[in-house]
């Protein structure tokens, strides 16, 4: 794991999290797993959970500054190295590590950020994992990949968020934003458009939750305080991040509406947080990234908008309107969203780990390679 967030992931971080869970599912069924991620003092540095080893070193926090934090990713890179065990299959998600690890059988590299151009400086890979299609075609666009180097594995939803809805205390005319709290999500966008929904349904509401700090992947205090100030009139409130799964469950389950509006078109590699809202019996209403396509399927599955439509503002105004009273439409959109988060449980992602890492091992050890 990179130097910025620890694992378990008791301070955020999607990636952590799904790692986490991968990781228990390798050793549950027999394999010998170990994570390298930075340190924090709420955690010991060696540990052993749930089959999965554990070791810590120092980490660093973001800056926002690209230079200053490549630097510190560079530095702790380094650091990995010297305690880095050997292994058939390695797994990496950090900028440098693929780099300065160049000799190592079975490399592989989740890509969990849209690419840039980054990885033409990776070499020997095994494997470019990737979760949407999205993403892959940028590797191919962009890196210089191969199609027969890319693996297409979805991102798996915690078990818990998959669990079956006993009660439901949902408010009508609910709305809920979990992630970063940050420019490239569309805040800006959402809180517009709700403007303009709670002047036509007075009892509409929308939370959002998430982390505003720059070390956590956010926009900062001041931009948060500038939402603030644009959502004071309104039926908003913004709410510190819920890292613990039972209680972000609990979060989804009290909204009838997932929105997530983000713009990051160089960012999100699949959107996580509205398949897990989705498995919690949410209606997703989603931008028009690609990287959505996969679980959010426009009136089947979900709502998805046209972020990039001349007035994008209205364009999101319509598609919450045209759900919030429509309760025929909620209730398709509802069973069919909780059907395909199913599809993306732990033990059928991890199965497609396994068989990866089992046909690149073949690959690697054989002599003939």
């Amino acid at each position: 794991m990179g130097p910025w967030l620890p694992v378990p992931p008791i301070r955020g971080g999607s990636t952590g999290r799904i790692w986490k869970g991968l990781a228990e599912q390798f050793a549950q069924a027999g394999h010998e797993v170990t994570i390298i991620a930075p340190s924090d003092p709420d955690q010991p540095q060696n540990e052993v959970l749930r089959g999965v080893s554990y070791i810590r070193i120092k980490g660093a926090r973001q800056t926002g500054n690209i230079w200053i934090d490549l630097l510190k990713d560079f530095l702790y890179a380094r650091r990995v190295l010297k305690v880095l065990p050997r292994s058939e299959i390695s797994v990496f998600h950090d900028f440098w590590l693929p780099i300065v690890c160049r000799k190592m059988p079975g490399k592989i590299v989740f890509v969990g950020r849209m690419p840039r151009g980054q990885y033409r400086f990776v070499r020997k890979v095994s494997r470019f994992v990737v979760a949407s299609q999205a993403v892959k075609q940028a590797l191919l666009n962009t890196n210089g990949a191969v199609e027969k180097d890319i693996s297409l594995i979805p991102c798996p939803v915690e078990n818990e968020f998959l669990a079956e809805i006993k009660e439901e205390s949902r408010a009508s005319g609910s709305f809920l934003y979990v992630g970063r709290i940050h420019p490239e999500k569309g805040l800006d966008l959402l809180l517009e458009a709700f403007a303009s929904l709670q002047k036509k349904y007075s009892n509409a509401q929308l939370q959002c939750v998430g982390p505003s700090a720059i070390d956590q992947g956010g926009g900062g205090e001041r931009y948060l305080q500038q939402l603030q100030d644009k959502a004071r009139s309104l039926n908003v409130s913004f709410s510190a991040p819920v890292f613990e799964t039972s209680a972000l469950r609990e979060v989804f389950l009290q909204s009838q509406f997932f929105v997530y509006p983000s713009l990051a078109e160089k960012g999100e590699t699949f959107g996580l947080a509205p398949l897990e809202a989705m498995g919690c019996g949410c209606i997703p209403i989603v931008s028009g990234l690609r990287c959505f396509h996969g679980h959010v399927r426009n009136g089947e599955s979900g709502i998805v908008f046209d972020h990039l439509s001349s007035d994008p503002v209205v364009s999101l105004y319509e598609a919450m309107d045209g759900v919030i009273q429509n309760n025929d439409l909620q209730e398709i959109l509802k069973k069919n969203a909780l059907e395909v988060a199913v599809n993306y449980s732990y033990a059928e992602i991890g199965k497609l780990y396994l068989e990866m890492f089992q046909n690149i091992t073949k690959t690697v050890y054989t002599p003939s390679s």
